[in-house]
């Protein structure tokens, strides 16, 4: 049986999430030049920043 939740891959780019562990900052760039920048210090719920971005959704998890 076919899951309706899952796409396929004309949709491969929509979004994506990220999961970070730990604290500090950090700086990556994906394939396409997009750059995600990330902080999160103890205590704090963390940030993230996106450049370049095409159009996807991004959502970035901060875990312990």
């Amino acid at each position: 049986m076919e899951d309706p939740a899952i796409k396929d891959f004309e949709f491969v780019n929509d979004a994506i999430t990220i999961y970070l562990y730990g604290y500090g900052s950090d700086r990556f760039t994906l394939w396409d030049g997009t750059v995600i920048d990330c902080t999160r210090l103890p205590g704090q719920t963390g940030t993230y920043k996106v450049s370049n971005d095409t159009g996807r959704t991004y959502q970035c998890q901060f875990i312990d």
